[in-house]
């Protein structure tokens, strides 16, 4: 009877060698997030025009040649950045409309929309404002998740349709211009934070009721 392979035994040196991956490996893990965190308040404060890799170097205690160890230059990382955001954006919305009643789809849709600008103001303006065009980029699955996104947009605003909400027009000329009316909210909302949240939740309604059946301006 042939002898079993015995398995190789584990050392102690090899415990120590896996141990130090391990710490090297959860060490760039840490300044790579260290340097998307301080690049979005970063962002936030200065702008694309004025945004630095220098600035967040300083910012994160490390040499701007750290940063390039870990992306290429500002695009990779604001890109990088905008991709949080649309995976942020398409959990919101998913969410939002997970319920069985139309109205309450559309209403809840408009509003994630708006808390989503609100709450994540980098990513709004990376995705819509200052760098929409890294949304068209075809390295990457974004694309695909943004068309998804546009999808879900487009079936509520069908759905509402079907059910009478809305009244009944072109759904993808429809959804463009609930979308524009919402992205004119969360804009101001970003760019005059005076306005305190009731205002804003006023606007996101009244924007939603410029759609619907049996609303006439003045």
């Amino acid at each position: 009877m042939k002898k079993q392979p015995s398995e190789k035994k584990i050392t102690r040196a090899d415990r120590l060698r896996e141990a130090s991956q391990q710490r090297r490996d959860q060490e760039k893990q840490e300044v790579r997030q260290a340097i998307i965190t301080a690049s979005t308040e970063l962002f936030l404060a200065h702008g694309y025009h004025n945004f630095s890799l220098r600035q967040v170097a300083e910012k994160i205690g490390y040499s701007p040649g750290t940063i390039y160890l870990y992306f290429k230059d500002k695009d990779a990382v604001l890109y990088t950045i905008m991709e949080e955001g649309v995976v942020r954006f398409a959990s919101a919305l998913s969410t939002a409309v997970a319920t069985p009643d139309v109205r309450d789809r559309l209403a809840r849709l408009g509003r994630a929309y708006v808390q989503f600008g609100i709450q994540n103001p980098a990513h709004y303006q990376l995705m819509f404002m200052q760098r929409p065009d890294y949304l068209e980029r075809t390295d990457s699955t974004t694309p695909q998740t943004i068309a998804g996104i546009f999808a879900l947009w487009r079936s509520v605003v069908e759905e509402a349709m079907h059910a009478g909400i809305l009244r009944q027009a072109d759904p993808t000329s429809t959804g463009d211009i609930l979308w524009a009316l919402l992205h004119g909210v969360v804009s101001i909302a970003i760019l005059m934070p005076n306005f305190d949240a009731q205002r804003i939740q006023d606007m996101t309604d009244r924007a939603l009721e410029m759609l619907t059946m049996g609303i006439h301006t003045p």
